[in-house]
């Protein structure tokens, strides 16, 4: 049942993002992603109780190797497209280079991005992981 209600989630932000200025749908892409935060709540806590009986290293643990391999891996193919392909930060506004200390700190721990106004980040929508991370922290 979560499935479908994800599913259903997913496809109001993918439609959000492609209506351009149709306020409608607009709307029920900013709801799902409050939706989204409602059910990756739940299910996290389901999994922190019944998997790892609260215990915080194996699930940091477990969390840490799901996200930031990737993570990584993505992040060091970006750099490589912004500093090596001419006006790369015309396909997106984080990808235009600002030496910040707080930009580098956050690019390579990624929770920063919740909590300061990130001007340069190796992919940009990794502040919906800044936020799952901090609520990580949270449970």
């Amino acid at each position: 049942m979560l499935g479908l209600l994800r599913f259903v989630l997913a496809i109001f932000v993918v439609a959000a993002h492609l209506s351009g200025s149709i306020q409608f749908l607009s709307h029920w892409g900013v709801f799902a992603v409050f939706g989204f935060y409602l059910v990756s709540g739940y299910l996290m806590t389901v999994i922190l109780n019944e998997t790892y009986a609260f215990k915080f290293l194996p699930f940091t643990a477990n969390r840490f190797l799901r996200l930031f391999p990737i993570y990584y891996l993505v992040a060091f193919g970006s750099a490589i497209v912004i500093f090596f392909v001419p006006g790369a930060s015309r396909f997106h506004p984080a990808w235009e280079i600002k030496y910040r200390l707080i930009d580098l700190i956050g690019n390579g721990l990624i929770f920063p991005f919740e909590f300061y106004d990130a001007s340069f980040r190796l992919i940009p929508p990794t502040w919906s992981v800044a936020v799952e991370l901090v609520n990580y922290f949270l449970l």
